[in-house]
């Protein structure tokens, strides 16, 4: 089951997600997310998300003021779930009535 967490400052969790980032294949912002959990650069609720299964994380999330790539439109949450990445689902068999 997943569970997701709100991601604090200093916290194991933090670490986690720090580690989580570095080895990411998100090449393009990987690097920019990494630095931003490095000098904890979140202001009043901006904040970071993880997904959690069996103990480790498999996505995380951001809710920022301003996203990464400007110009935002809207309250930006970046979603990253790399378990999920690259990965078929199996079509839905039920029924069509």
């Amino acid at each position: 089951m997943v569970k997701i967490i709100r991601v604090e400052k200093g916290s194991e969790y933090a670490k986690q997600l720090l580690r989580f980032v570095e080895n990411c294949s998100w090449h393009e912002v990987k690097e920019h997310i990494a630095e931003m959990l490095r000098n904890w650069s979140f202001t009043d609720w901006e904040c970071m998300f993880a997904a959690m299964e069996d103990g480790k994380i498999t996505g995380m999330a951001s809710l920022m003021k301003t996203d990464y790539y400007p110009p935002p439109r809207y309250i930006p949450v970046g979603v990253m779930c790399l378990r999920f990445r690259g990965i078929k689902r199996p079509q839905d068999k039920r029924s069509a009535h």
